[in-house]
C-alpha cells in the first residue's frame, strides 16, 4: 500500500513538472560560434560540416542546393551566421532559423 501512495505521488509530481516546462529554444545562429573551413565543397557537405558542430539541422531542397559547389573558405572561427552569409553569398538562397532547424530557401519569388 505505501509503494503504491508513494508511485502515485511521485507520478502526479513529475506530470505537474511537465505541464508547467517551458519550452526549449534553442540559441541564435548569431551567438554559435565554430571552427570551419571548406575546401571544394558542396553545399551539402557544408550543411553537414556545420550539423556535425553544432545542434541545428538543415531543411532544404535538394534540386536547390545540388548545383552549389566548389565552396572554399579557409579554416577559421565565425558564427553559423557568418559561415551561412558566405556559403549563400553567391546563390538564390537565403536561410530563416526555427529553433535548432534552419530552412534552406529560394528567395526569388515565382511570377
Amino acid at each position: 500500500m505505501r509503494i503504491g501512495v508513494v508511485t502515485i505521488a511521485l507520478s502526479v509530481f513529475t506530470s505537474v513538472q511537465l505541464l508547467f516546462a517551458a519550452p526549449v529554444k534553442s540559441q541564435p545562429i548569431d551567438k554559435v560560434e565554430i571552427n570551419l573551413g571548406f575546401n571544394n565543397e558542396t553545399l551539402f557537405q557544408a550543411f553537414q560540416k556545420i550539423e556535425s558542430k553544432t545542434t541545428f539541422y538543415f531543411i532544404y531542397r535538394n534540386d536547390e542546393v545540388k548545383n552549389v559547389r566548389d565552396l572554399n573558405i579557409k579554416s577559421s572561427r565565425h558564427s553559423v551566421e557568418w559561415f551561412l552569409k558566405a556559403i549563400l553569398a553567391n546563390t538564390s538562397l537565403t536561410y530563416h532559423q526555427l529553433n535548432n532547424k534552419i530552412l534552406i530557401m529560394s528567395w526569388e519569388k515565382d511570377i
